[in-house]
């Protein structure tokens, strides 16, 4: 058994406290919906499965919400739940529901963003970084960067440097090619694609 010691809260969030030093994070709305107060004992395991039980509905329901902003990845899903004080094993059953309903789809996530980031003038390091960042994993994020073409790359490339290169008219001609590169490179374009763009680039003065 394991009895709450302390109740403490913050932002919506509440965190019990344990006699064997352990922790828990939950909603204020689990904490009055289950009576729970200091001083009460409890078996652990019965515990989380009671506040799973009464968060489930809800999780879902919160997910969704976020789901009709914009497409989300499943690890931005759970982290924006495990804020709101769900425990991870709801949100692990409730991204999952969701997977299962197809209405999360990592695969197709990451294919559209690569995409639409491409169209961007954007290059495969760039979309990788950016990926990652949208939490969605190393096998999903490789399997849409393969359908990134080196040619589609290359026209993205030298479509980015004719509009970045005017920026850099009043420079010397090698420094405004180490400008652009410099600039095509922060894209996140490879070396070879930005060569492709560099060789076809015209500026005012011979080298």
């Amino acid at each position: 058994m394991s009895k709450i010691t302390s109740i403490s809260q913050a932002r919506g969030i509440a965190r019990l406290g344990f006699d064997d030093e352990s922790s828990l994070s939950l909603r204020l709305k689990d904490i009055k919906c289950l009576g729970l107060s200091e001083g009460m004992c409890f078996e652990p395991e019965r515990l989380r499965a009671e506040i799973c039980r009464a968060q489930l509905d809800d999780a879902y329901e919160a997910a969704l919400t976020r789901l009709d902003y914009a497409a989300r990845s499943e690890r931005e899903i759970a982290q924006s739940l495990l804020r709101k004080g769900y425990l991870p094993e709801v949100c692990e059953a409730v991204v999952e529901r969701l997977r299962d309903a197809r209405l999360l789809n990592d695969q197709e996530l990451a294919q559209r963003l690569s995409s639409a980031m491409e169209a961007g003038g954007r290059g495969k390091y760039a979309i990788q970084r950016k990926l990652r960042q949208r939490g969605i994993s190393d096998a999903a994020s490789e399997e849409a960067l393969e359908e990134l073409s080196e040619e589609a790359q290359d026209a993205s490339a030298l479509k980015a440097a004719r509009q970045l290169v005017r920026k850099y008219a009043a420079l010397e001609p090698r420094q405004a090619k180490n400008k652009l590169s410099q600039a095509l490179s922060r894209r996140g374009f490879s070396w070879d694609s930005i060569s492709y763009a560099l060789e076809r680039i015209s500026f005012s003065q011979e080298d």
